[in-house]
């Protein structure tokens, strides 16, 4: 069965309206594109990012930024009570955070300081796929709050290599692979609160996530080599 490409264009665009939502990763990239286009249909919008906030939202009262380490539970609580506080309550939560594969973990031998074979570092499975597990427990403590009648609605960024794998990137793939599994696994008990659960499986996008740039390199020059 063949599948045919389309285009959503911002104009055919026309909701949500008049909701609260959270973004976490919103600084940049496709979270910042996500909260622009949130915050143009006239909804408030939190972003929850280690980076500073976008200044394009700095004179909004429906704007609120929480400096936040989302592998920290304590952080992450913290920046969803203060939403709370503002708005009164959560109808959406966009799952967005994440990096990058860091370095090979699998094929470099690094020795520690007995001599022995290095630990692994697990940032990757640590923001990729455990704090972002820790975002939809929140969202979803959070949401039932609203009842059932309101609900809510809880969309994960995953990855085309969620689905195909990325060579390369093993432990950036099985991450995502994660994100696509939680999703499963939890979307018929959320369904009977009234929470909707999504993913996003984007490919290649250009954004600052992008690993192998040279310092300074911009995105356009990377993607042209």
């Amino acid at each position: 069965m063949s599948v045919e490409a389309f285009t959503v264009t911002r104009s055919k665009l026309t909701g949500p309206r008049n909701k609260t939502i959270l973004i976490t990763g919103g600084s940049a990239g496709i979270g910042l594109q996500t909260a622009t286009l949130l915050h143009d249909l006239g909804n408030n919008v939190v972003v929850l990012d280690r980076a500073p906030a976008p200044k394009s939202f700095s004179t909004s009262s429906r704007f609120l930024y929480q400096q936040c380490d989302i592998t920290s539970w304590t952080s992450q609580r913290g920046a969803f009570e203060a939403a709370v506080k503002k708005f009164g309550g959560i109808d959406g939560v966009f799952v967005n955070a994440g990096i990058a594969e860091y370095k090979d973990q699998f094929f470099r031998d690094e020795v520690d300081s007995t001599g022995l074979l290095a630990e692994p570092d697990r940032r990757t499975l640590m923001v990729d796929m455990n704090a972002a597990s820790d975002t939809v427990r929140l969202a979803i403590h959070y949401m039932r709050r609203n009842g059932k009648e309101r609900g809510g609605s809880i969309v994960m960024t995953a990855s085309l290599a969620g689905y195909l794998a990325s060579a390369g990137a093993p432990l950036y793939s099985a991450a995502k692979h994660g994100i696509v599994g939680l999703m499963r696994a939890l979307k018929n008990d959320t369904a009977t609160l009234g929470i909707a659960i999504s993913v996003v499986a984007p490919g290649i996008t250009l954004t600052d996530i992008l690993s192998g740039r040279k310092e300074g390199e911009s995105l356009q020059e990377w993607a042209s080599t």
